[in-house]
């Protein structure tokens, strides 16, 4: 959700291409599994009503219970449920596992996000501990743009210690 407010599409979008991506999205809503997610938050994006909120929840809490459920899905998940508002979902065992368990950059990066939507406290301290960790095995440019998102949920401190990567990314980037 964060990402998708920073967009104007106003701005750049045509009214057909906005009718366009609203169809797109509008025809997502079935779905049980990222698509849904997607949609929803395509569709908020763009200004549209996605439609029956008890419903999409519904299906969003569907999706949720899977064995199968993936960090990226449950990030999708809890920020299509928030941008619907009260839409509270109830993690069963995988999924709450995916938030204990960040062993990559992009893990921990969906599960922290996915904590936050949720309304969760999150340890800054033990999360930062976690991403240093993971950036050791991982610093590739996608890693270290996941790791400044999540930083700049962190508290100012504990974001500072990623913000010093900066000048690797730049590095990487030349």
């Amino acid at each position: 959700l964060a990402i998708s407010s920073a967009l104007t599409p106003s701005s750049f979008l045509s009214a057909s291409d906005k009718k366009r991506l609203t169809d797109l999205f509008t025809s997502n809503l079935s779905g049980n599994d990222l698509s849904l997610s997607y949609a929803v938050l395509g569709l908020k994006v763009l200004g549209s009503n996605p439609g029956n909120a008890a419903d999409l929840c519904k299906k969003i809490q569907a999706s949720l219970d899977s064995d199968k459920v993936s960090a990226e899905a449950l990030m999708a998940a809890t920020s299509a449920a928030k941008s619907l508002g009260s839409c509270p979902l109830k993690l069963n065992a995988q999924a709450s596992q995916i938030l204990k368990s960040q062993a990559s950059v992009a893990d921990l990066h969906h599960g922290v996000l996915s904590q936050l939507n949720l309304g969760q406290k999150v340890d800054s301290a033990s999360v930062l501990k976690a991403l240093t960790e993971a950036l050791k095995k991982d610093d590739s440019i996608g890693s270290l743009g996941l790791a400044f998102n999540l930083a700049a949920h962190l508290g100012k401190t504990e974001g500072a210690a990623v913000f010093d990567r900066i000048e690797d990314a730049i590095v990487q980037a030349e």
